[in-house]
């Protein structure tokens, strides 16, 4: 009697060991592929700070086809990108600058400056934003994003 009693604990424990590895082998493959999930996150997270402002400066200077219509303008020492045109039949400006460490827009009233930098919508996290006119209406831009990287960019009306 106790040789097959043995035997049957044998297998349980043998049974329990095998259980026991499976475990741990897929505790460690599930932290293995959480890890990697998040580097990859991260790394995406990182490549979209660096190309999202370059999109919304070009799609909103791209709205506008009428010449002239965009220009650099300074306002308190910050460096904007204006854009005119007409809602409703009246003239506005969009002003894409950067306050604060943030991407920000703001729409006024033609000619209308009674207002604050801070009083723009916050559009991403960018920290700086360097504008200079070129050749046939296009601007370079130098765009810092959150994390330092800087990017450079020529923005025209034509696609």
């Amino acid at each position: 009697m106790r040789y097959g009693t043995q035997k049957h604990s044998i297998d349980i424990l043998f049974i329990l060991l095998i259980f026991a590895g499976f475990l741990l082998t897929a505790v460690l493959l599930v932290s293995m592929g959480t890890r990697e999930y998040r580097g990859i996150v991260e790394t995406m997270q990182k490549n979209s700070s660096l190309r999202t402002p370059q999109a919304y400066l070009m799609q909103a200077v791209r709205q506008n086809k009428d010449e002239d219509a965009v220009q650099i303008e300074e306002i308190d020492g910050v460096s904007t990108l204006a854009i005119r045109r007409e809602i409703g039949g009246l003239p506005y400006t969009m002003r894409i600058y950067v306050y604060r460490e943030q991407l920000m827009e703001m729409l006024t009233p033609e000619g209308n400056y009674d207002f604050t930098l801070a009083a723009g919508t916050r559009i991403l996290p960018v920290r700086g934003l360097e504008l200079e006119e070129s050749t046939g209406g296009a601007v370079i831009a130098r765009i810092t994003d959150e994390y330092g990287r800087i990017s450079h960019c020529l923005i025209s009306a034509e696609p």
